[in-house]
């Protein structure tokens, strides 16, 4: 495929195809080039355009699994349009901005299947020249990506909330302003672990690809079902402080946690023979977000 397919889309939809400098060919972006980009003012894209093989996903919606996306690592804040190799199919792409999401679908077109009045309606509402000039273009998408998100993604959200210290104070202080004393610390962080645990567990965005795996240096949340306990973990290349719950990369623990990912449920044998089984709730950076209070 190429320019003899697109080229005249794009032309329908306002743009001036034969200015190189708002229609640019190979246009660099600082994760590698892409096959075009659609600008105004000159140099500034509006719309990243590649050209390439797409895995198979769901339709109607956000991909499933961890399909190959063209825009993996592109964080240049311009929509972004995949196509695959016939020219067949469409699919649109948020911009990650400062994040890194490997799947930012928020629509999708077959110029074959679908519907040709719904075909138009996408392409006129997310390419149309005056759309992107204007910003419209822009401020649709995110609406549109941000209903699929949000289902996806606010039970984790929801999960690092209640994992943060803030909740904690604030708690304490709502319970003082309604009964008149502070709630004992203790007492109200393990109340707070039992709203978190109660939580029904959700799969992962389907974008996650998968959400982060348990490596050295990272903080980790594990819900021990026998327990009843949220816990936290530090794996550590060096001594261990176990003061501080830190396990070395050898130990039973350290082997059982390193390489899990989210909602990964890991087993092991202790060495006093205690069978050990967890559920990995949140992984995170150590100095991003501090364990909750401890009982």
């Amino acid at each position: 495929m190429g320019g003899a397919v697109i080229l005249p889309l794009f032309e329908q939809l306002g743009w001036d195809i034969d200015d190189t400098e708002s229609v640019v060919r190979r246009f660099v972006t600082p994760a590698g080039a892409v096959d075009y980009a659609l600008c105004h003012p000159a140099g500034i894209p509006r719309l990243l355009v590649k050209i390439g093989p797409l895995s198979t996903g769901r339709r109607g919606g956000r991909a499933s699994g961890r399909e190959a996306h063209p825009f993996h690592d592109l964080t240049l804040y311009a929509l972004q349009l995949a196509i695959s190799e016939d020219g067949r199919e469409w699919r649109l792409h948020f911009p990650a901005g400062s994040e890194r999401l490997d799947n930012r679908e928020f629509a999708r077109v077959d110029l074959v299947a679908d519907e040709t009045p719904g075909v138009a309606e996408t392409l006129d509402t997310y390419a149309n020249f005056f759309a992107l000039r204007g910003g419209w273009a822009f401020r649709a998408a995110e609406a549109e990506y941000r209903r699929g998100a949000f289902p996806a993604y606010a039970p984790r959200a929801w999960r690092r909330t209640l994992a943060g210290s803030e909740v904690l104070d604030r708690f304490r202080a709502e319970m003082r302003d309604a009964s008149g004393v502070s709630a004992d610390a203790d007492e109200a962080a393990a109340f707070i672990r039992r709203q978190a645990e109660a939580l029904p567990w959700t799969p992962s965005p389907p974008d996650a690809a998968p959400f982060r795996r348990v490596a050295v240096g990272d903080k980790v949340w594990v819900y021990d079902s026998a327990s009843g306990d949220l816990e936290c973990y530090y794996p550590v290349a060096g001594d261990p402080d176990f003061e501080r719950n830190e396990v070395t990369a050898e130990s039973p623990l350290g082997r059982a946690l390193l390489g899990a990912r989210e909602g990964e449920v890991r087993e092991t044998h202790l060495p006093d023979g205690t069978h050990w089984m967890v559920r990995i709730v949140l992984v995170s950076p150590r100095d991003r977000v501090r364990p909750p209070p401890r009982p």
